[in-house]
């Protein structure tokens, strides 16, 4: 680790957490990105990811890494929002024609908002199939108002508007054929 020491209770402390999520994730490890892809008509690129548990540190989808939580549920609901971010860009030049027509709806829209406009379209609609509308797991998907990215409550405000469905019928119908 280019020279620098391994803080071992650091190190000792993200080790428990693989075991804590591995049996929650467990039961939707086939079924959630499976969902994602039909709810999305996209394909997966890759057979599997390789997850990092990266401490209370931000996640992103590129390397697939995921901060640590106390409970299960925060966890996969990151966990899923950075594999949708993760397919969404597998498929970016398939997404361009999307792309082009989200930007040109929403052009006062920063990147940051647009990029998680299908996001959250697709977050929704897999929470809902799959955990309902009303349960504690949906929840927990829609950022605060008070977000420290105020990009986040923007998009889902957007998505909410325009409605998920619809948000997902472009992304179905903006994929170009090329790729």
């Amino acid at each position: 680790m280019l020279g620098k020491r391994i803080d071992e209770k650091l190190d000792g402390e993200l080790r428990k957490y693989p075991e804590i999520y591995s049996g929650y994730w467990s039961k939707y490890a086939v079924t959630i990105p499976k969902r994602i892809a039909e709810i999305s008509g996209l394909e997966w690129k890759e057979a599997s990811v390789t997850c990092y548990l990266v401490g209370k540190h931000r996640s992103f989808s590129d390397p697939l890494s995921i901060r640590t939580y106390q409970k299960e549920d925060p966890f996969v609901a990151t966990l899923v929002h950075e594999l949708i971010h993760r397919l969404l860009y597998q498929n970016r030049e398939q997404l361009a024609v999307f792309w082009s027509s989200l930007k040109q709806r929403h052009p006062d829209a920063k990147p940051l908002a647009l990029r998680h406009i299908p996001v959250f379209a697709i977050q929704k609609a897999l929470y809902i199939d799959i955990f309902g509308e009303n349960s504690p797991e949906f929840k927990m998907i829609k950022p605060p108002e008070t977000s420290i990215e105020s990009d986040y409550p923007l998009a889902w405000e957007i998505m909410e508007e325009e409605g998920h469905d619809t948000i997902i019928k472009m992304i179905k119908n903006g994929k170009s054929e090329q790729a």
